[in-house]
């Protein structure tokens, strides 16, 4: 009884200690990509969407009670495209005393989609919000649950059989699981 009352004593207070470290960190997902095409000669339109699992690598920096800052590289596997992307965000954790911490946080980047056998490019800059939830596993360990929705408005334009055809990427909606490993 009273090893397990100093483990969950030492959990809490490890969760209320903000830590200065860095980390590096893998996560893996689903993510979901909404695009629009309109055919310009005849004003008709579709809709649709893909889903692909992902990928990231990241590595960072806590910043005590001021959250973390961290570098992301990403790719998602998905049918007919090559999907990569590059970032910064910015993450506020919301301590308590607990081993699980709120966060929610802001990112920035530029993400690279080709489209398989067009010569369509929906490549361009992308900013989003997310949240989620870390648990300490231990003080070198963390996992971590979040929802991140980017915004990315590109388009480009091919000429199929004559007509002009512009596609549009319009959201990007990500679930992911993280382990994180601090130093």
């Amino acid at each position: 009884g009273a090893a397990l009352a100093a483990s969950l004593l030492s959990t809490q207070a490890m969760a209320k200690d903000p830590s200065t470290n860095g980390f590096v960190g893998l996560e893996i997902g689903s993510t979901a990509y909404d695009f629009k095409a309109v055919n310009q000669t005849t004003g008709v339109s579709a809709s649709g969407d893909d889903t692909g699992g992902s990928q990231s690598l990241k590595a960072g920096k806590y910043l005590g009670n001021a959250g973390r800052i961290y570098a992301v590289i990403g790719r998602v596997n998905a049918d007919g495209a090559d999907i990569q992307s590059y970032g910064l965000g910015y993450d506020y954790l919301i301590y308590n005393s607990t081993a699980l911490t709120p966060f929610v946080g802001a990112t920035v980047g530029y993400q690279s989609i080709d489209i398989d056998d067009t010569t369509l490019d929906l490549s361009g800059l992308t900013y989003g919000l997310e949240v989620g939830v870390q648990y300490d596993i231990n003080e070198k360990f963390e996992l971590e649950l979040a929802y991140r929705r980017n915004f990315q408005s590109t388009d480009d334009t091919m000429i199929i059989s004559g007509q002009s055809i512009k596609a549009t990427l319009e959201n990007v909606g990500s679930w992911y699981i993280g382990a994180n490993y601090k130093f």
